[in-house]
């Protein structure tokens, strides 16, 4: 066997060596690809869970306040109904008109 099919052997073994060690790092690659994209799917899911929960949160927060102040407005124009009503009946007899009343509004 003369030097230049040794040459040639080494470098068809060198090669395939090549061949076969770039298969295997685009095998990692493409495992290591898949794993990274699905973590990043998981964190996507839970960062948008998050993002909802807060939102949900922050929505409430404006939301509770302004039913509060609503009912509130709407029960001091009932008594002030109220008041204007009875304002010329006499002590007892208004307390016990508005005592009926209070009840049928507010059960």
């Amino acid at each position: 066997m003369g030097f230049e099919e040794i040459r040639e052997k080494i470098l068809a073994e060198a090669a395939g060596e090549a061949s076969r060690l770039m298969a295997e790092a685009q095998a990692k690659a493409d495992n290591i690809k898949k794993d990274f994209e699905a973590r990043a799917r998981t964190e996507e899911k839970n960062i948008l869970a998050r993002a909802g929960k807060e939102a949900e949160r922050n929505s409430l927060e404006i939301l509770i306040p302004a039913r509060l102040a609503r009912k509130s407005a709407i029960l001091q124009e009932k008594h002030r109904i109220l008041d204007d009503i009875f304002k010329d009946t006499p002590g007892k007899v208004r307390e016990k008109k508005e005592t009926e009343v209070i009840a049928l509004l507010y059960g």
